[in-house]
């Protein structure tokens, strides 16, 4: 019994006669019947009762094609299974971030990648950009999203533009009303600040050092959501990247634009030894894309800011 024997059967079983079948199997005629000949002969039973010319199945081709039925079914199955995994719409795809891009911009990007598909499944791990490089390195992840400082000899690194950096105040700030909060308007003022070790804090501190300000740090945190929460809730005032300042903005904080030009990099990193999956290879292709144009869409603010003619909103994202 050879498997062509059983789609030349179960052709027939569907389509209702010799030639039907061979059409639906784009095979000639002599053929199929030669298929059904030899099915028959090796099963030991009659499928089909022959009558001028036409054909009727047997009881036994009934019960037999419930079971082939089966065996099809199954084969078609395994066969979508590899169509999904060959076109990235099934399997894992496994991502490791930094928290400001873990909370801030990747979830959008993954919800609209696995609109259409769901049968792929997704693990998103946060760490900080010498872990995720280690983790890259080492292939336990497909993705990482880290600061543009991230280096390994094993990695290849994706530059993505930079983001600018903007300040999150209390509500009610005297600084609310300026358009633009440049590094001089934080003299004096309770700053929270990343920790050292970070991007955008070696920036600020650059950019405070220019103009001449002595920071009165009040908060140092890892987490740029966590520091404008803080400012957010009237701790002080946070410099933050643009992603946590659009989330912060949504939720009614007063945010500006932080000008002398603070930019912070970020980088996608891949295996420099291992080769992408179709989903992490179109994954990478998406996240380059969406960070590469302007975000459009602004989310609403409050009524009395819109008044004030606030400034620049960070939805813009890279710039």
């Amino acid at each position: 019994m050879k498997p062509r024997q059983l789609e030349a059967f179960r052709a027939v079983m569907l389509t209702g006669s010799i030639t039907a079948g061979a059409n639906h199997l784009r095979l000639s005629q002599p053929a199929v019947t030669r298929l059904i000949r030899d099915l028959e002969r090796s099963l030991g039973l009659t499928l089909f009762e022959r009558d001028r010319g036409r054909i009727r199945p047997t009881s036994a081709a009934t019960e037999l094609s419930r079971e082939v039925d089966r065996c099809f079914v199954g084969l078609d199955r395994i066969a979508k299974a590899a169509a999904d995994l060959r076109q990235g719409r099934a399997g894992r795809l496994r991502i490791a971030a930094i928290p400001t891009l873990a909370v801030g911009v990747l979830p959008e990007i993954l919800a609209r990648f696995l609109a259409d598909r769901p049968q792929l499944g997704v693990e998103l791990m946060d760490g900080s950009s010498a872990e995720i490089a280690e983790w890259i390195a080492d292939g336990a992840y497909d993705l990482g999203f880290a600061t543009g400082a991230a280096a390994h000899p094993a990695v290849t690194t994706h530059r993505l533009p930079p983001v600018r950096a903007f300040a999150v105040l209390p509500p009610g700030h005297r600084l609310a009303r300026q358009a633009t909060i440049r590094p001089s308007d934080l003299a004096g003022e309770a700053l929270i600040a990343p920790y050292p070790w970070t991007r955008l804090r070696s920036r600020l501190d650059e950019s405070l050092a220019r103009a001449g300000v002595e920071p009165e740090l009040r908060v140092e945190t890892s987490l740029s959501a966590v520091a404008g929460a803080v400012a957010a809730a009237g701790g002080g005032v946070a410099v933050v990247e643009a992603f946590t300042a659009e989330r912060l903005r949504a939720m009614g904080a007063e945010v500006r634009p932080f000008g002398d030009g603070v930019r912070v990099e970020y980088a996608v990193l891949t295996s420099s030894h291992r080769s992408l999956s179709v989903a992490a290879e179109a994954f990478l292709k998406a996240a380059l894309q969406s960070f590469s144009r302007p975000r459009r869409q602004r989310q609403r603010r409050p009524a009395a800011a819109r008044a004030r003619g606030a400034g620049e909103t960070p939805a813009q994202g890279p710039a």
